[in-house]
């Protein structure tokens, strides 16, 4: 079995594309567009892992990460933004911060190094 990882990102081409490598590299892909989109799909699926930005209209990555935090069923969280100043913020279930452009090898050997 797959393991399962959530996409959140707001820009549908990036999203997309994310998807697209995660799901060539075998792994089983859900994506959200925003944080209430992502919230709803981390209630109903288990996940293995969380990807998402930090800069989305209606709630934050960073108001995400701290919900999936707070939940009994925390998942690993890897954090992409255009906006590295947030990285000294996070903390708790992060286990990596990259900064956009994303390196797609490098994002997918950190996918690998978190969760298999």
């Amino acid at each position: 079995m797959s393991k399962r990882i959530l996409v959140v990102e707001d820009y549908e081409p990036t999203r997309v594309l994310y998807s697209e490598e995660l799901t060539e590299a075998g792994y089983e892909v859900l994506t959200a567009e925003n944080g209430f989109e992502a919230l709803k799909t981390f209630e109903r699926e288990d996940l293995d892992l969380v990807v998402t930005d930090i800069r989305m209209p209606g709630m934050s990555g960073v108001t995400l990460i701290h919900c999936l935090k707070a939940h009994a069923k925390a998942v690993p969280v890897i954090v992409v933004s255009a906006y590295p100043q947030y990285e000294v913020a996070l903390v708790g279930n992060i286990r990596a911060f990259f900064a956009k452009p994303v390196n797609l090898e490098l994002l997918k050997r950190s996918v690998f190094e978190v969760i298999g």
